[in-house]
């Protein structure tokens, strides 16, 4: 059962209002926040003037006023990054509305930088919310569910008194576990913000909340409940004035009378939301609307008002759902989990400046005092050596993340590429497939990267969706096998995360590219006394077959000896820190009289303490 998800991801603006379809504020002036921009007057004025066209349906008009005024910003201070933030902010939320997602993304990707840069959490929250948003009407409802909750956690933490803001996330984040069939975790939530909103009393946020609540039940087929808590909605949307929200709320009830087999009334409300969302000409709505009608049309058993409503659907998505998105989505977040440890490096190489001025003023008062003093100024200089070290150790392991970080734009546009060959020859079930294992796939690695040691066992599960997706980009034509030593117990042994995802990338890209049987790869895990080794052997032409040899005037092998170095460095690295060294051997097994290639690593590791 298809049901609209009505929520307020595209604003948390000056005053705290946040509609889902479309910004409808009230623009009062508002006491100034720490992480908000300085100059709230002149701010406030075109924030409010952007979102009164956007409620009257002319975003062009509004993105004319943004970009000049983000022409007016001249220089390069603390109070001109501020402003610019919130002019992308308010971009990527007119942008949204037009259903021009990949620029919007790109909007807000540049504003949650400088958000992130100078503190602004406020700004930072707001923009979290609505890329979260974006996920979630690109129906990747757990990212999106991700983001809301990071919003969450800031407003908590930083913006305790700000009501209004939490009720819209907290009802945002009930909406999406709706969605993803969290029934009672949804409803705690809906219910903490329906609380707060009694407080409030904004009849919107009740069409919200009301609207969540009864999807929750409509999903568990509670019916009588379901229309009781959609026709509270309704009359709250009506009260608020707020169309969207009608609309969905309409989409709704049609759904719930789909499921009662009233296929009239269904049909007819169907249509008048249909018809509402058409005068909005918001892409977004029109998708979710038609899709209850594909429905609705299917259990009626009239296939071909169905398929009718199936191309207008496509039409739609085709205009929504560009090429770039996710291209935008995945530099986006990357972009973001840079800045952050950016800021951190930044901020210990400061410390690390204050202590060495400390050091040396202390060494002349050593010069200077007397005895008392040198021995205090000794014991500070320790003090201060082995802190200055410690930032330097950090620094270092910051660094080392980023330059993980950085590994997975290469894989990332690999597989675009792929997806876009799917949505090219209208293979779109692949495609579908292809995209949820990629996603579920850079969720895993964007988790790893912020750690310095991943349990053997979930690196495993890694590399298998990794070459579960490498299986569909060539068609089924390699099989893969883990081996584990039976005295490792994979999800204690602690190894380096995201080393041998550049390997196996080898092995099918150039080792299976001209080999004429079906390609093979076996992964071992081993322990040779108290070393732990790992083994990739490959079927494929060998690295030093005649084939392999005439490529090496292109950029492949280049590629292939720029991800080897990586590697090396990435085990030196651990090495050191672990005092455990590393070896990292290439045969060609040619050498033996057999195909392929075998690569044997002497990895670093750790055991996982019990609790």
């Amino acid at each position: 059962m298809k049901a609209i998800v009505a929520s307020s991801f595209y604003a948390l603006v000056f005053v705290s209002l946040a509609f889902f379809i479309i910004p409808k504020a009230s623009c009062a002036a508002t006491e100034s926040l720490p992480g908000d921009p300085v100059a709230l007057s002149e701010l406030d004025k075109i924030t409010a003037k952007t979102n009164e066209l956007q409620q009257n349906n002319k975003p062009d008009s509004a993105l004319i006023i943004l970009r000049n005024e983000l022409k007016q910003i001249s220089g390069k201070n603390k109070k001109a990054d501020e402003d610019k933030a919130h002019l992308y902010y308010l971009l990527g939320n007119v942008l949204r509305q037009k259903g021009n997602y990949a620029d919007a993304v790109s909007n807000y990707e540049k504003g949650l930088s400088l958000a992130v840069k100078h503190s602004m959490l406020l700004t930072e929250a707001r923009i979290l919310n609505s890329l979260g948003g974006v996920y979630v009407e690109t129906e990747s409802y757990g990212k999106g569910l991700d983001y809301i909750k990071e919003a969450l956690a800031i407003y908590k933490k930083h913006y305790s008194d700000r009501k209004q803001d939490i009720c819209l996330l907290l009802a945002n984040i009930g909406n999406i576990q709706v969605e993803m069939g969290i029934y009672d975790k949804a409803l705690i939530n809906l219910n903490e913000a329906l609380r707060l909103n009694q407080e409030i009393e904004n009849d919107y946020y009740f069409s919200l909340i009301y609207s969540g609540i009864g999807l929750c039940y409509l999903k568990r087929k509670e019916f009588n409940a379901a229309i009781q808590n959609l026709d509270l909605a309704m009359k709250s949307s009506q009260a608020s004035g707020n169309t969207p929200s009608e609309i969905a709320n309409m989409a709704n009830l049609g759904s719930v009378f789909i499921e009662q087999k009233d296929y009239a009334t269904a049909d007819s409300i169907l249509h008048e939301a249909l018809s509402k969302a058409t005068t909005t000409d918001d892409k977004y709505l029109i998708k979710e609307v038609l899709s209850v009608l594909i429905e609705l049309n299917q259990s009626k058993g009239d296939f071909e008002t169905s398929f009718k409503y199936q191309e207008q659907l496509i039409a739609v998505k085709d205009s929504l759902f560009t090429k770039d998105l996710n291209n935008q989505l995945a530099i986006s977040e990357l972009n973001y989990e840079n800045v952050k440890k950016e800021k951190e490096i930044l901020a210990l190489k400061v410390e690390n400046q204050r202590q060495s001025y400390q050091l040396n003023r202390n060494r002349l008062l050593i010069i200077i005092g007397l005895i008392v003093v040198l021995l205090l100024g000794l014991g500070l200089v320790v003090l201060t050596q082995r802190n200055k070290l410690r930032n330097t150790r950090k620094i270092a392991e910051l660094q080392n993340k980023m330059f993980r970080s950085q590994m997975r734009p290469h894989f990332i546009f690999n597989v675009l590429s792929s997806i876009q060959t799917y949505m090219s020859n209208n293979d779109g079930k692949k495609a579908a497939v292809f995209l949820s294992k990629f996603a579920r796939l850079m969720r895993n690695v964007l988790e790893q990267s912020q750690i310095d040691f991943n349990s053997m066992s979930h690196e495993i599960n890694i590399l298998s969706y990794y070459l579960e997706l490498q299986q569909l980009r060539f068609e089924d034509g390699f099989d893969f096998n883990f081996d584990i030593d039976e005295r490792i117990d994979p999800d204690i042994y602690l190894i380096p995360p995201l080393i041998l995802q550049p390997i196996l990338e080898n092995a099918i890209e150039h080792g299976f590219k001209n080999a004429k049987n079906r390609g093979n790869i076996d992964i071992v895990f081993r322990l040779n006394n108290s070393d732990l080794f790992i083994e990739i052997t490959d079927n494929g032409v060998g690295i030093n077959s005649g084939k392999e040899k005439a490529a090496s005037a292109n950029s492949l092998v280049e590629t292939e000896s720029l991800s080897m170095k990586i590697i090396g460095e990435q085990l030196d690295f651990y090495s050191k820190r672990l005092k455990n060294a590393y070896f990292m051997k290439h045969e060609d097994l040619s050498q033996f009289g057999k195909h392929g290639t075998k690569v044997t690593i002497k990895m670093p590791y750790q055991i996982q303490k019990a609790g």
